[in-house]
Formats: C-alpha cells, structure tokens, sequence
C-alpha cells in the first residue's frame, strides 16, 4: 500500500534514524530500502539523502560488489522471495575507540552469503567522516539470515543505515540497525 506523498517522506525519516526529511525536488528514496534478493534492483543508482557524503557516487550495487555478487534466479511467483536480515550483530566497545565525539549516521551495504556469512562490507553514504571504519568492523563479524528465492538461500545484498550517538564524555552509543534489515 503506497503511503499519502505528505506522509511519505516524514514516516521515511522516522524509519531511517531520523536523517533529514527530502525535498520535493528529491523524492526518491534511499538505496538501502530496496529489496536486492530481486536481480532488477542490482542496476539501480545508490541514492543518499541530500547533505550525506557519498561514497560510491554513480554506481550500482552491481557496479559496488562486481563479480562477488552473482545473478541469481528470478522467483517463480512475485512473492517467492526474502531479504538478508540481521541474526546478531556482536560489537566489542574496544572496537569503538577513536570514533569522533559528533554523532553520526552510516549508510552501508553487506554482501551476504547464502551461508548467511557477510563477504563485504561498503559504506555507501555518511552524514560526518569518521565511521565507516567502525561500520565495517561490526558488521564484517554480524550474522545474517540470507536472502531466498523460492526457498532457496542466495548470495544478496543487505542495506543498513547504522547511527551513532557520540559525545565528548560518553563515548560513543550505536543505536539500533535500520533500513533492509528490519522485519517491519
């Protein structure tokens, strides 16, 4: 069901940690709420929210991942397919030193496995420098839950869209993963 253009933007900003509403002029929606298990979405620009730096600028997830991401089968029926989702993310708090003291958001992609095992990890877009390295860190070493077609688990693409809350005495909090990997 397609959400009223008035809400659709605001409830896309709540979903994805809150990163700033688009403009009319740029309606389109982030790249990591699309559904890779699906081989049309594999040459569809990475998009990022007006203001983040962009990482991979131009490119596909095809282009991003090359010939680690096979083409896989086309469902049997349209419903006969699933997303990677996130299993379990293990984060060491030593993992998260020398992060900078502003917050941030991340937007990145992982290549799962059908073994459900990341093979790489790409930030795609960030609102401050300073975090990608973290993000590849913690999810180089998540589990997922692979992708299936027909039941079957394949090689695909998972978007993340990871937050950190960061100040001068407390360090830096990772909040919850958004974006491909919730089950909502």
């Amino acid at each position: 069901m397609r959400v009223p253009h008035a809400l659709d933007g605001a409830m896309l900003a709540s979903m994805l940690c809150a990163l700033p509403m688009p403009t009319p002029a740029q309606e389109k929606e982030p790249s990591t709420i699309l559904d890779y298990s699906l081989n049309a979405n594999r040459h569809v620009p990475v998009r990022c929210w007006k203001g983040q730096l962009e990482r991979v600028s131009g490119k596909t997830m095809g282009d991003v991942f090359g010939d680690l991401w096979p083409v896989q089968p086309d469902p049997a029926t349209p419903g006969a397919h699933a997303r990677p989702r996130l299993k379990s993310l293990h984060v060491a708090s030593a993992k998260l030193r020398g992060l900078p003291t502003q917050s941030g958001v991340v937007v990145a992609a992982v290549l799962v496995g059908a073994d459900g095992k990341p093979i790489k990890v790409e930030t795609l877009c960030a609102t401050t420098e300073g975090f990608d390295i973290a993000v590849k860190r913690m999810y180089a070493r998540a589990e997922f839950v692979p992708a299936t077609v027909d039941g079957k688990p394949i090689v695909s693409v998972a978007g993340i869209v990871q937050r950190f809350s960061c100040g001068q005495k407390e360090g830096c909090r990772i909040g919850k993963p958004r974006g491909a990997l919730d089950n909502d």
